[in-house]
């Protein structure tokens, strides 16, 4: 029972990335037995819709793509835009874009747009990073 009201507490919790509150939720499933969607009408009173795209992320993020969720060096966003990518691609973007925004920093420059991905991991800049 302290297992289960731990876990909800975790869901609620803001400092948590979507994919983190997805762990917390596919664990609490297993542990009651209970659905995602009656999970989410009765344990932990969010919408259906929210667990559903937790679990998605959770399932969906590759490992060093959490770690960069977790230092606050990548946002919410970047991750959403990079989960139809391999977890291997998900990586070497992610490292180029924490990249990107550390060199932007230090020289001043406007933040990477929110720019086809596929685009920017076939980019020369991008490959000479991966080399």
């Amino acid at each position: 029972m302290v297992e289960g009201i731990r876990l909800i507490e975790n869901v609620h919790r803001e400092d948590l990335s979507d994919a983190e509150k997805g762990d917390a939720v596919i664990e609490l499933a297993d542990f009651t037995g209970k659905s995602y969607k009656d999970l989410a009408e009765t344990e932990l009173t969010v919408s259906y819709q929210s667990v559903r795209n937790w679990v998605y992320k959770a399932n969906r993020t590759s490992k060093k793509l959490r770690q960069c969720l977790e230092s606050q060096t990548l946002s919410d966003e970047h991750t959403f835009r990079l989960l139809k990518y391999s977890p291997d691609v998900q990586d070497l973007l992610a490292l180029f874009i924490v990249d990107w925004n550390q060199k932007r920093i230090l020289r001043k420059s406007p933040p990477l747009p929110f720019v086809s991905f596929r685009a920017l991991f076939e980019s020369e800049l991008c490959i000479s990073l991966l080399s």
